[in-house]
């Protein structure tokens, strides 16, 4: 059996940009909600942030929200990409902590609670790293290009398999 981590830190918030996802909502938030009970004393936000879905994601993080008080939703006036939808998300948090997140489950939420345990070891910045990448050759090599770009102008210790993932 699994035990129960406690700590005092009050609130985390888990972004979560969404386009045309409605298929993963429901899924993402069953996965994410069972990693999140094991943590005890903390509060959790679930900011969910409409990057201008055509399909029924709003719908579905509605019917969440209506069912959980910690799941909200920030809806942007048009499609401005993942990186738009993240810094709408950290505008609107109100947590100590900000965990960033793929709703299609590629970022394991139960990976949620090393990064809290990080967190409270005193690290103030905690990142999954990718070991490898699923991506068609011409992707790699534009990533691997825009990773070592960060790493030589703004990002020294940048993870070279770059990071999708952490708090």
């Amino acid at each position: 059996m699994e035990k129960t981590i406690k700590y005092n830190k009050s609130l985390v918030s888990i972004i979560v940009p969404i386009f045309n996802e409605e298929m993963n909502i429901k899924p993402f938030y069953n996965e994410l909600t069972a990693t999140i009970s094991k943590i005890s004393n903390m509060r959790w936000e679930i900011i969910f942030v409409d990057d201008g879905c055509t399909d029924r994601s709003v719908d579905k993080v509605m019917a969440l929200r209506e069912a959980d008080q910690r799941v909200k939703l920030l809806r942007l006036s048009r499609n401005y990409g993942s990186h738009a939808a993240l810094m709408a998300g950290f505008q609107y948090s109100n947590g100590d902590a900000l965990v960033i997140m793929s709703v299609d489950l590629q970022d394991p939420p139960g990976l949620i609670r090393e990064f809290v345990e990080k967190w409270h070891e005193g690290y103030h910045m905690v990142w999954g790293v990718r070991e490898s990448r699923e991506d068609p050759w011409g992707k790699k090599i534009l990533a691997y290009g825009f990773y070592w770009l960060l790493r030589k102008t703004v990002f020294l210790n940048y993870p070279k398999g770059g990071m999708d993932y952490g708090i």
